[in-house]
């Protein structure tokens, strides 16, 4: 990462025992580590939330258990910040699910919303809308995944006023970076992300290096360092009023 630069890794799963991403608190402290050597000041952590495995009220309470298991490390390691929201599975009619709003990253209107691999229809595309005509600020995670699958709905999702997330290793790969090259290049990009989940360090060296791989998409005059800077402050502004742990 270049220098004086506020660095935030916009979707991780790093609390102990919410999802698959982190088993243990002492695995936790190694996430914690990646991070630091990526040079992430801020890591939002968006455990996955699956509509039709558990509710909103047991998932949060899932959430407040792991938070409390690593306050004694908090105390010691302070850094990157924490944010804590979800990564929402989405479904049809998603929008009418009572407590919706609590998976939202704490503090903010911000809802990261994971589409399905498979089964997408336009009922999800309508959903989508409503949340954002309901004032949800609504970031798509890891656009880099399905792309081809969601064609001009994806495209008209941003027009109407979604956001986007885009993993950092999806920058690994020639194709990845070509596909990509539109969206890097708008202002509906909002977030870079490392998806870290164990302790696998590709995913955060890939963050770490997000500069480099980003010199094929600067416009002009414009430098990588100069591209990652303004998706940055686009995090930082989502993240403006967002709860710190």
């Amino acid at each position: 990462m270049p220098g004086n630069l506020y660095t935030i890794d916009f979707h991780s799963h790093i609390l102990p025992g919410v999802d698959h991403g982190c088993a243990s608190t002492g695995e936790f402290t190694a996430q914690l580590a990646l991070m630091r050597s990526s040079g992430v000041d801020v890591a939002v952590a968006t455990p996955h939330f699956y509509p039709s495995q558990v509710s909103v009220a047991s998932f949060c309470e899932a959430v407040d258990s792991s938070l409390a298991s690593i306050q004694s490390i908090r105390k010691d390691i302070t850094a990157p910040e924490l944010c804590v929201g979800a990564e929402v599975l989405l479904c049809d009619n998603i929008h009418r699910m009572p407590q919706l709003e609590r998976l939202c990253i704490r503090g903010t209107n911000v809802l990261l919303i994971e589409f399905p691999f498979q089964g997408v229809n336009s009922l999800m595309f309508e959903t989508v809308e409503e949340l954002i005509h309901q004032g949800y600020t609504i970031v798509l995670a890891h656009v880099d995944r399905y792309l081809p699958a969601l064609g001009d709905g994806f495209n008209s999702l941003l027009e109407d006023g979604a956001y986007a997330q885009i993993n950092a290793t999806a920058l690994l790969s020639v194709f990845g970076k070509k596909k990509l090259l539109p969206f890097l290049q708008s202002d509906r990009l909002v977030a870079f992300g490392s998806d870290l989940h164990g302790t696998d360090p590709k995913r955060c060296q890939a963050f770490a290096a997000l500069s480099k791989h980003l010199k094929f998409a600067a416009k002009g005059d414009e430098s990588p360092d100069d591209l990652l800077r303004e998706v940055m402050k686009r995090s930082a502004h989502l993240l403006e009023n967002a709860t710190r742990y």
